[in-house]
This record gives C-alpha cells, structure tokens and sequence, in this order.
C-alpha cells in the first residue's frame, strides 16, 4: 500500500485533491488500499472487471448484513474518509474516479446519515428500521454537542481524534495537513462540516507499553498518580507512522533522554505526556479560534492525564461525564432522523477540569518534544 502512494505522489502533490474531498494523498485513506487490491490480486481485478464486486466501509459491510432488504449502501460521514467522496456535492467524485479508473458502479449508494437503511434481519425485529449511520468520531461529536461554532472534542479511543466544527460550507483548511471532514446532514438538508485532527497515538499506545512491561492499567495510572521530579525523557510517540499533521508513514516511536536511572514508570509518563502534546501541536495548527474542548474515551478519565493537558492548553476543557459520547451520538442521530433540531437535543452534564497541583513544567516539555521532532522531520 505504501508503495502504492509513493508512485501516485511521484504524479500529484499530497494536498491536490484536497479541494474536492479534504484528504491528503495517504496510506490511512480507502482508494489507496483498493487500488493495492486490485494491483495485487488478479483474482480480485478479474471480479471487479466483471462488474461483480462492490467496494465499502464497515458500515456497507454491516447494512447489507443487518438488513432485511440486503441494501449495499454507505452514509456521507463513513463515504467522506474513503478519499472518492466529492464534499461539497456529497456524493462520489468523477474526476477523482476517473483519474484512478475506479468504476462508480462498483461502490455503494451514499446516503445522510439519519436516512432510513432498511430492517433488521434478526427474528422478531424485522419490523425494526434502521435509520441511522454515522461514523464513530461524527457520532461522538454529536454526542459532546460539538455542533455549533468555536466548539471541539478529544476523542481518546485506540487512537486519538480532535475535531472542531467549522460551519455549514465545506471552506477547506487553509492548512492542508489537516482533515476537512463532513460531520452530517439534518433533515432539512443543512450540512455541518469540520476540521479533523486523526492523531495516531492513544490507548492503544498505553496498552501496547503495558503488554511491554507486563503491568496492568491499574498498575500503570497508580505509577502516575504522584509528580516524578527528574522525569527528562521525551517520547516520540509515532508507533506505525505519524497522521495529523505530518502524514509520515516512516516514522517510528523513540525516546530521548534515557540513562541508567530511567524506570519504567517514567517512560509510562513520557508516553502519556507525548499524547498531550501531539494534541497540543494540533490544536496549535488549527487556523481559527477554538473556544472551548470537550473529552471524552479512555484517557480522559486519568487525573494525570487531565492535568498534563490543562496544562498544555490554554483554553476550557470539560470532561463529558458520558465517556462513551458515541453511543450517545447515534442516539441523538436517531432523533434527528424524526426530526429533531440541533437545538432540541439533550446533552449529557460534564466537568469543567480545574488546575491540579503539579511540579513538572509541560511547557518546557513540549517544547523539548518539538525541538527532537524537528530534527527527525529534517
């Protein structure tokens, strides 16, 4: 796949469909991997010539399987992140179709997210309609009520995603390393856009390091709980690649500063301190205000963790008091289906996070971790 792209980048620079669909050339993208399929796989190529294959998302994968009706459909939010989805017109691109001789015939219909995708086909509940689909992160977003302007959420799942909504026209970012994504469309046909930061990093970070030096999660936030005086290691954090806003798929984890006094519990810290300020180094890159962040996953609920960002970023943060936003957010794209507004909706009560009592200067940190990214980024 990785070969893939560098001959496709040897043809387009990273940002030159970025105007229709918001994505830079990458690995981490949908067209990219089919197109390794069919060069890879004369036996898949044979099938997709023959007009018998269907390329999708998971969620194509799940509406055929659940429906009643077998529908082969994918909603705009899990359709925006394949890489062939127009952004403004909301459905699948010509030009970028045909520049890569993928056929529209085999890719599923896109539909609104809160549209009606046909019944379940589980016995008892064929009466049962699916009405909605949404990806995860659009899902949380509306869960976290990041629907209106100057409001973003942190997402800490495996990985870790910052979006921040900007409005109802797709305007892409003046920065291009940065994700223009479609969050959905009402019912009455208005289309919430944003700016998504996918950052690579996160639990999954954590739990990788734990298998390493086989502790478990409680033995690791109790390491934690209590400042470490001479912590001076930096972690680079980029396990397989780096995303947001560097899209290096070269890059690999290292940590700088270690000596023969380094425990493991100082390289816990450093790893949770990298995530922070990998979020930090995004919302720095944003090009318009964010007024205030709501987290939700995970990591959000270390007090550790929570005090290293309120120390990175100089704006309100409030912890959702729903740590899994998503769930809440397809229920609410389930409401809107019936037709409720934006403003209608309920919210979950959250926290705002106050300053903790620390000793360590993050900012010093962080600045430190530039300074060695800067260096491998040459």
């Amino acid at each position: 796949n990785r070969n893939t792209v560098e001959k496709i980048l040897k043809i387009y620079n990273k940002s030159y469909f970025y105007k229709i669909n918001g994505l830079q050339i990458s690995t981490y993208f949908t067209l990219f991997k089919i197109l390794w399929l069919l060069n890879e796989s004369n036996e898949i190529r044979k099938i997709y010539l023959n007009d018998n294959l269907i390329f999708g998302t998971m969620d194509s994968w799940f509406v055929q399987n659940l429906s009643l009706e077998k529908n082969i459909f994918t909603d705009e939010t899990n359709a925006s992140r394949t890489f062939m989805m127009d952004l403004s017109r909301k459905n699948w691109s010509d030009e970028i179709l045909e520049k890569f001789k993928i056929k529209k015939s085999c890719l599923p219909e896109i539909k609104s997210s809160f549209s009606h995708y046909g019944h379940l086909n589980i016995n008892g509940l064929q009466h049962v309609p699916i009405n909605c689909v949404i990806g995860d992160q659009q899902a949380s977003a509306l869960g976290l009520g990041v629907v209106f302007d100057r409001k973003s959420k942190i997402t800490f799942g495996t990985g870790t995603f910052l979006l921040a909504y900007a409005g109802t026209h797709f305007n892409s970012s003046k920065n291009t390393n940065f994700i223009s994504t479609l969050l959905f469309t009402e019912k009455n046909n208005t289309t919430h856009y944003a700016i998504e930061a996918s950052i690579e990093c996160g639990g999954g970070t954590i739990d990788s390091l734990n298998k390493l030096f086989n502790v478990s999660n409680d033995e690791f936030e109790e390491s934690i709980a209590h400042d470490t005086l001479d912590n001076n290691l930096i972690v680079l954090p980029f396990l397989n690649g780096a995303l947001c806003p560097h899209w290096r798929s070269d890059l690999k984890l290292s940590i700088h500063g270690i000596d023969l006094n380094t425990k493991w519990k100082n390289i816990h810290e450093s790893i949770l301190n990298s995530i922070a300020f990998r979020c930090r180094e995004n919302i720095d890159g944003i090009d318009f205000d964010i007024e205030e962040i709501v987290i939700d996953g995970g990591l959000s609920q270390s007090p550790y963790f929570q005090k290293v960002l309120f120390s990175l970023i100089n704006k309100p943060i409030y912890l959702s008091d729903e740590p899994q936003g998503t769930c809440f957010g397809v229920f609410l794209g389930l409401l809107c289906h019936k037709g409720s507004s934006l403003n209608s909706l309920p919210r979950y009560p959250r926290t705002k996070i106050r300053k903790g009592d620390t000793i360590q200067d993050f900012e010093s940190q962080f600045n430190r971790y530039k300074d060695y990214l800067n260096k491998i980024l040459k």
